[in-house]
Protein backbone atom coordinates (compact mmCIF):
# COMPACT_ATOMS: atom_id res chain seq x y z
CA UNK A 1 0.00 0.00 0.00
CA UNK A 2 2.79 2.43 0.91
CA UNK A 3 4.72 1.71 -2.30
CA UNK A 4 1.60 2.20 -4.40
CA UNK A 5 0.69 5.43 -2.59
CA UNK A 6 4.16 6.93 -2.99
CA UNK A 7 4.26 6.09 -6.70
CA UNK A 8 0.79 7.53 -7.22
CA UNK A 9 1.65 10.76 -5.39
CA UNK A 10 4.90 11.35 -7.28
CA UNK A 11 3.36 10.79 -10.67
CA UNK A 12 0.30 12.90 -9.90
CA UNK A 13 2.56 15.77 -8.89
CA UNK A 14 4.62 15.34 -12.04
CA UNK A 15 1.50 15.34 -14.18
CA UNK A 16 0.08 18.38 -12.43
CA UNK A 17 3.27 20.32 -13.13
CA UNK A 18 2.92 19.63 -16.83
CA UNK A 19 -0.73 20.55 -17.30
CA UNK A 20 -0.01 24.28 -17.43
CA UNK A 21 1.94 23.71 -20.64
CA UNK A 22 -0.32 21.26 -22.45
CA UNK A 23 -3.61 19.37 -22.45
CA UNK A 24 -4.77 17.41 -19.39
CA UNK A 25 -7.62 15.02 -18.66
CA UNK A 26 -8.88 14.15 -15.18
CA UNK A 27 -11.01 11.01 -15.03
CA UNK A 28 -13.16 8.98 -12.62
CA UNK A 29 -14.06 5.42 -13.59
CA UNK A 30 -16.12 2.40 -12.57
CA UNK A 31 -15.31 -1.04 -13.90
CA UNK A 32 -15.23 -4.79 -13.40
CA UNK A 33 -11.87 -6.51 -13.16
CA UNK A 34 -10.88 -10.14 -13.72
CA UNK A 35 -7.64 -11.84 -12.68
CA UNK A 36 -6.39 -15.16 -14.07
CA UNK A 37 -3.55 -16.92 -12.28
CA UNK A 38 -2.33 -20.16 -13.95
CA UNK A 39 -1.03 -22.75 -11.48
CA UNK A 40 -0.43 -26.52 -11.76
CA UNK A 41 -2.10 -26.77 -15.13
CA UNK A 42 -5.21 -24.90 -13.93
CA UNK A 43 -6.23 -21.26 -13.76
CA UNK A 44 -7.52 -19.53 -10.62
CA UNK A 45 -10.07 -16.78 -11.37
CA UNK A 46 -11.26 -13.81 -9.32
CA UNK A 47 -13.64 -11.02 -10.33
CA UNK A 48 -14.23 -7.69 -8.63
CA UNK A 49 -15.81 -4.26 -9.11
CA UNK A 50 -13.53 -1.23 -9.03
CA UNK A 51 -13.65 2.54 -8.70
CA UNK A 52 -10.77 4.66 -9.87
CA UNK A 53 -9.25 8.07 -10.50
CA UNK A 54 -6.75 9.00 -13.17
CA UNK A 55 -4.83 11.72 -14.93
CA UNK A 56 -3.63 11.99 -18.54
CA UNK A 57 -1.21 14.83 -19.36
CA UNK A 58 0.06 15.53 -22.90
CA UNK A 59 3.21 17.57 -23.47
CA UNK A 60 3.23 16.98 -27.22
CA UNK A 61 0.42 17.00 -29.78
CA UNK A 62 -0.08 13.28 -29.26
CA UNK A 63 2.33 12.08 -26.51
CA UNK A 64 2.41 12.37 -22.73
CA UNK A 65 2.17 10.50 -19.42
CA UNK A 66 -0.68 8.99 -17.43
CA UNK A 67 -1.54 7.47 -14.07
CA UNK A 68 -4.57 5.38 -13.06
CA UNK A 69 -5.29 4.50 -9.44
CA UNK A 70 -8.12 2.13 -8.48
CA UNK A 71 -9.57 0.26 -5.51
CA UNK A 72 -11.61 -2.94 -5.55
CA UNK A 73 -14.42 -3.91 -3.16
CA UNK A 74 -11.91 -5.09 -0.55
CA UNK A 75 -9.90 -1.83 -0.87
CA UNK A 76 -6.96 -3.54 -2.58
CA UNK A 77 -5.14 -0.72 -4.46
CA UNK A 78 -3.79 -0.89 -7.98
CA UNK A 79 -1.63 1.68 -9.76
CA UNK A 80 -0.83 1.82 -13.48
CA UNK A 81 1.45 4.59 -14.77
CA UNK A 82 3.57 5.24 -17.83
CA UNK A 83 3.63 6.81 -21.30
CA UNK A 84 0.42 7.86 -23.06
CA UNK A 85 -0.73 8.63 -26.58
CA UNK A 86 -3.86 9.87 -28.35
CA UNK A 87 -5.25 9.91 -31.87
CA UNK A 88 -8.13 12.33 -32.71
CA UNK A 89 -10.73 10.55 -34.84
CA UNK A 90 -13.14 13.46 -35.30
CA UNK A 91 -14.14 16.73 -33.65
CA UNK A 92 -15.59 14.84 -30.66
CA UNK A 93 -14.00 11.37 -30.60
CA UNK A 94 -10.44 10.54 -29.51
CA UNK A 95 -8.73 7.17 -29.33
CA UNK A 96 -6.25 7.03 -26.44
CA UNK A 97 -3.89 4.54 -24.86
CA UNK A 98 -1.06 4.09 -22.41
CA UNK A 99 1.62 1.56 -21.49
CA UNK A 100 3.53 1.38 -18.23
CA UNK A 101 4.33 -0.20 -14.89
CA UNK A 102 1.50 -1.93 -13.01
CA UNK A 103 1.50 -2.56 -9.23
CA UNK A 104 -1.31 -4.44 -7.47
CA UNK A 105 -1.41 -4.80 -3.68
CA UNK A 106 -3.60 -7.56 -2.22
CA UNK A 107 -4.45 -8.15 1.43
CA UNK A 108 -5.79 -11.41 2.90
CA UNK A 109 -6.87 -12.43 6.40
CA UNK A 110 -6.13 -15.94 7.72
CA UNK A 111 -6.54 -17.99 10.88
CA UNK A 112 -4.25 -20.72 12.25
CA UNK A 113 -4.85 -23.14 15.12
CA UNK A 114 -1.87 -23.41 17.54
CA UNK A 115 -2.12 -25.40 20.80
CA UNK A 116 -5.84 -24.80 20.97
CA UNK A 117 -5.50 -21.08 20.27
CA UNK A 118 -6.83 -19.51 17.10
CA UNK A 119 -4.24 -17.08 15.74
CA UNK A 120 -5.11 -14.38 13.24
CA UNK A 121 -2.63 -13.18 10.69
CA UNK A 122 -2.52 -10.96 7.61
CA UNK A 123 -0.89 -11.59 4.27
CA UNK A 124 0.19 -8.71 2.03
CA UNK A 125 1.20 -9.43 -1.55
CA UNK A 126 2.61 -6.84 -3.97
CA UNK A 127 2.30 -7.93 -7.61
CA UNK A 128 4.50 -6.12 -10.15
CA UNK A 129 4.21 -6.20 -13.93
CA UNK A 130 3.29 -4.21 -17.01
CA UNK A 131 -0.08 -2.84 -17.99
CA UNK A 132 -1.89 -1.05 -20.77
CA UNK A 133 -4.93 1.21 -20.99
CA UNK A 134 -6.95 1.60 -24.18
CA UNK A 135 -10.15 3.57 -24.68
CA UNK A 136 -12.42 5.79 -26.76
CA UNK A 137 -13.23 9.29 -25.49
CA UNK A 138 -16.20 11.49 -26.44
CA UNK A 139 -16.00 15.22 -25.66
CA UNK A 140 -19.46 16.62 -24.84
CA UNK A 141 -20.21 19.65 -27.05
CA UNK A 142 -21.96 22.62 -25.39
CA UNK A 143 -21.45 25.33 -28.06
CA UNK A 144 -23.81 27.86 -26.45
CA UNK A 145 -21.61 28.08 -23.35
CA UNK A 146 -18.08 28.45 -24.67
CA UNK A 147 -16.35 28.11 -21.29
CA UNK A 148 -17.70 24.58 -20.79
CA UNK A 149 -17.77 23.54 -24.44
CA UNK A 150 -15.93 20.19 -24.63
CA UNK A 151 -15.10 20.54 -20.92
CA UNK A 152 -16.81 17.28 -19.95
CA UNK A 153 -16.23 13.91 -21.55
CA UNK A 154 -17.29 10.28 -21.26
CA UNK A 155 -15.16 7.29 -22.18
CA UNK A 156 -15.27 3.53 -22.59
CA UNK A 157 -12.06 1.60 -22.14
CA UNK A 158 -10.23 -1.35 -20.70
CA UNK A 159 -6.97 -1.98 -18.88
CA UNK A 160 -4.84 -5.07 -19.50
CA UNK A 161 -2.22 -6.38 -17.06
CA UNK A 162 0.52 -9.00 -16.96
CA UNK A 163 2.17 -9.50 -13.56
CA UNK A 164 5.43 -11.44 -13.62
CA UNK A 165 6.68 -11.23 -10.02
CA UNK A 166 5.45 -10.58 -6.52
CA UNK A 167 6.59 -10.12 -2.93
CA UNK A 168 4.58 -11.66 -0.04
CA UNK A 169 4.78 -10.93 3.68
CA UNK A 170 2.80 -12.56 6.49
CA UNK A 171 2.45 -11.26 10.04
CA UNK A 172 0.25 -11.65 13.09
CA UNK A 173 -2.63 -9.26 13.64
CA UNK A 174 -1.62 -6.29 15.76
CA UNK A 175 -3.42 -7.51 18.91
CA UNK A 176 -1.59 -10.87 18.78
CA UNK A 177 1.99 -9.71 18.24
CA UNK A 178 3.17 -11.34 21.48
CA UNK A 179 1.68 -14.78 20.83
CA UNK A 180 4.30 -17.47 21.71
CA UNK A 181 5.79 -20.04 19.32
CA UNK A 182 4.27 -18.49 16.21
CA UNK A 183 5.90 -19.34 12.92
CA UNK A 184 4.62 -17.62 9.80
CA UNK A 185 3.55 -20.07 7.08
CA UNK A 186 6.19 -20.49 4.41
CA UNK A 187 5.17 -19.74 0.85
CA UNK A 188 7.13 -21.40 -1.94
CA UNK A 189 7.52 -18.80 -4.68
CA UNK A 190 7.50 -20.42 -8.15
CA UNK A 191 10.43 -19.92 -10.52
CA UNK A 192 8.07 -18.69 -13.23
CA UNK A 193 5.09 -16.61 -12.15
CA UNK A 194 2.35 -15.09 -14.28
CA UNK A 195 -0.98 -13.44 -13.49
CA UNK A 196 -3.14 -11.75 -16.12
CA UNK A 197 -5.82 -9.12 -15.64
CA UNK A 198 -8.47 -7.30 -17.67
CA UNK A 199 -10.72 -4.48 -16.46
CA UNK A 200 -13.36 -2.94 -18.78
CA UNK A 201 -14.64 0.39 -17.47
CA UNK A 202 -16.85 3.39 -18.10
CA UNK A 203 -15.52 6.82 -17.17
CA UNK A 204 -16.42 10.49 -16.93
CA UNK A 205 -13.87 13.26 -16.94
CA UNK A 206 -12.83 16.88 -17.40
CA UNK A 207 -10.62 18.52 -20.03
CA UNK A 208 -8.42 21.55 -19.54
CA UNK A 209 -5.46 23.07 -21.37
CA UNK A 210 -3.08 26.02 -21.51
CA UNK A 211 -5.14 28.19 -23.85
CA UNK A 212 -7.01 31.36 -23.01
CA UNK A 213 -10.15 29.58 -21.77
CA UNK A 214 -8.22 26.92 -19.78
CA UNK A 215 -11.33 24.74 -19.51
CA UNK A 216 -12.26 22.43 -22.35
CA UNK A 217 -10.27 20.77 -25.07
CA UNK A 218 -7.79 22.67 -27.29
CA UNK A 219 -9.27 23.64 -30.68
CA UNK A 220 -8.90 21.16 -33.53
Amino acid sequence: MKKTGVLASLLLLSGASLFALQETWAVASHGFGSLFEPADGQSAYSGYYTVGLGLYTFFEEWGGVFILFSLDGQTNPECLAGLAGKVPLSQQFTLYGGLGVNILDKYHFYEQELEGTALEYNKHTSHIGIGADLGLKFDVPIPKVQRVNNFFYIALGTTLSCFFTYHASIELSAHQKNAPQFTAPYEDKPDTYRMFGIRPYIAVGLNWHSGKTLTGRPPR
